[in-house]
């Protein structure tokens, strides 16, 4: 499978692969024209246009609070795309009935700290053993850190208006804690939307996607 391109938020912070961020991804597996090769890397908004550019197809997915940052950072621009698959996500990052309920997220905002981070990652892996397997691929960052990238993702979305952008489909996890699932199902009228069984995280659902090897890669 060729692996995944990343593109980072809107603000220009870095973004990286699913595991490797707790808060969205946005991964982009391309074809080059002349052979099925991909790249991998990090790439601004501003030069992702050239960076996306002459590719035979661009399959899309994104996850979480990566959902916006796609349509913040994908809206306008067209390209061949094969499919754009949303995971446990929608447009409405911080929205009371189509995404993280603002009360929740302003409150997880101002009492970040160690043991808030740590029962963050349980609600969004849903078990310790996922914990521990979504741990075993991230770097090692300060709460601090972590709570700046929080704070800049308010910020960011409070700035920024939902924009429209065309999903193909809209995966929701029905056991998931941080998007509430009748959220999403509020958010994606009129998109196709397939329940599954899977928490915010789940890294078999994630390892399936990021090789292509999962249905839900099948058009509606």
């Amino acid at each position: 499978m060729r692996p995944p391109l990343t593109l980072p938020p809107p603000s220009g912070n870095p973004s990286t692969s699913t595991a490797h961020q707790p808060f969205c991804a946005v991964a982009a597996s391309i074809s080059s024209p002349r052979s099925q090769a991909a790249v991998r890397g990090s790439v601004s908004v501003s030069s992702s246009r050239f960076v996306l550019e002459g590719y035979r197809e661009i399959r899309i997915m994104a996850w979480s609070m990566g959902v916006w940052v796609a349509c913040q950072t994908l809206a306008g621009k067209e390209y061949p795309y094969g499919m754009r698959l949303a995971v446990n996500g929608t447009p409405f990052p911080i929205h009371d009935t189509k995404g993280i309920p603002e009360a929740i997220f302003q409150g997880t905002l101002e009492n970040f700290s160690e043991p808030v981070l740590i029962r963050f990652r349980r609600r969004i892996c849903g078990s310790a053993a996922q914990v521990k397997i979504f741990l075993s691929h991230h770097p090692y960052r300060e709460v601090d850190d972590l709570h700046q990238e929080l704070a800049a993702l308010w910020t960011d979305v409070k700035a920024r208006p939902a924009v429209e952008w065309t999903w193909d489909k809209a995966v929701v996890g029905t056991n998931d804690k941080i998007f509430p699932p009748q959220n999403q199902h509020e958010a994606w009228q009129g998109v196709v939307v397939e329940e599954v069984d899977a928490e915010h995280y789940d890294e078999e659902l994630f390892r399936e996607l990021l090789n292509g090897e999962s249905r839900l890669w099948t058009r509606p």
